[in-house]
């Protein structure tokens, strides 16, 4: 090269070299360039030969940060899983990766296209999107049939990069959310179902708490491993808890104790369903004597065991009352029937005698010649229609003293 620009070849010579500076375990690499060119003569031979050099090391180094760095980016760029494009300040696109061309179907065939669309004049953010706003810029659009048919719905995040004051690019990101918005539409409709079943079960338990509240009727439950009874009006507290051998003492007899020990088992967590009727001394209820119909049902652990049992009671003590009120009068009815039929068996008697007295004196008056005997058989006859006549009597006022 020297020789061609003694002899007038080239003009201008620009050369990189480099040289390790230090050793050969430890080496520093340094780079010159150098610049040289020839001065003619009037008569165009070459005069001089100026030659300047100075160290690029640093400047090689950083290209080559630069050079990595931006290798980096791209790579990222094209590798990421985030949908990315890349816009000049006027809105024209730039570059977008394989994620993004994935994401709205760009293909070689519409490619053109979508490169000569300004994306601030498009319609999905024009009117919305300030380009003298340095803020960032967020928009949900659902892409209508655009994968096989499908909606997808796609959000996308628009931000300007300033370098000082100026405008440099502008960076989208995009995301297809259609999964997200099912997930979200499914979560609404069983929150609202959830919603609505909350709203159906708090009914039902207003209504039953009503029910308990205004009838004869308590909840309870029992505790095996406690032996212990809990009463509830409402099922949403617990008014009192009773052990079992105090519940046994507010019964009315031993009979009573012995129906509570076969009903629950004596508290030995039987898997059986129950119903008795109990007469209690003090009712746990309200502390009065009353008769209680109580019901039960098992109740069981993850593992089936039975833990105690679940019912209701409810007062019938109108009901027994009325019941042995009953067989009183079942009893009293049954004496009065026995006394008026030992009764009417007496009055028959007492009837028929005064009757065959009078049948019989009034056949004799027809073959009786003497008056003396006539006025005597007249006279007995007369006597018994009397005593016929208070019999009668008797039995209407007895009549009328049964009304």
């Amino acid at each position: 090269e020297m020789e061609q620009m003694v002899k007038g070849g080239n003009s201008v010579w620009e050369m990189v070299k480099r040289w390790n500076a230090g050793t050969a375990e430890a080496p520093d690499w340094q780079y010159m360039r150098g610049d040289i060119f020839t001065e003619l003569d009037d008569e165009g031979k070459v005069h001089n030969i100026v030659h300047t050099i100075h160290n690029v090391t640093e400047e090689y180094e950083q290209e080559k940060r630069d050079n990595e760095l931006a290798s980096k980016y791209v790579k990222i760029f094209d590798s990421t899983l985030v949908a990315m494009s890349f816009y000049d300040k006027n809105g024209c696109l730039l570059d977008l990766n394989e994620k993004m061309r994935e994401l709205y179907c760009v293909t070689p065939e519409n490619e053109k296209r979508v490169f000569n669309e300004n994306i601030l004049t498009h319609p999905l953010i024009q009117g919305d999107f300030d380009p003298q706003s340095r803020d960032s810029f967020n928009v949900c659009q659902c892409l209508r049939g655009i994968n096989n048919g499908r909606d997808r719905y796609v959000e996308l995040f628009f931000q300007p990069i300033y370098e000082g004051n100026e405008l440099q690019y502008y960076v989208a990101t995009s995301r297809d959310i259609t999964g997200e918005r099912d997930m979200y539409l499914e979560q609404r409709q069983q929150d609202q179902e959830l919603h609505q079943t909350n709203d159906r079960v708090k009914q039902y338990e207003t209504e039953l708490q009503y029910l308990l509240e205004n009838s004869q009727m308590w909840v309870w439950r029992s505790n095996m491993k406690d032996r212990t009874i809990i009463y509830s009006r409402n099922l949403a507290s617990n008014n009192r808890t009773i052990a079992f051998d105090d519940y046994q003492d507010m019964l009315y007899d031993d009979e009573n104790r012995l129906k509570a020990m076969k009903a629950f088992k004596n508290m030995s967590g039987a898997d059986v369903n129950f119903n008795v009727t109990l007469h209690f001394l003090k009712a746990p209820e309200n502390g009065k004597e009353m008769w209680l119909a109580i019901s039960g049902m098992p109740l069981h652990d993850e593992d089936g065991s039975v833990l105690g049992h679940f019912g209701v009671t409810r007062d019938v003590t109108p009901l027994m009352e009325a019941q042995e009120k009953l067989r009183q009068e079942t009893n009293r009815a049954e004496d009065s029937g026995k006394l008026k039929s030992i009764f009417l068996a007496n009055m028959t008697h007492e009837i028929r005698t005064p009757l065959n007295a009078i049948v019989g004196f009034s056949d004799l008056l027809k073959i009786i010649d003497n008056s003396e005997e006539r006025h005597e058989f007249i006279r007995i006859i007369r006597n018994n229609c009397g005593m016929l006549i208070r019999l009668i009597n008797d039995i209407i006022e007895a009549s009328n003293m049964n009304q």
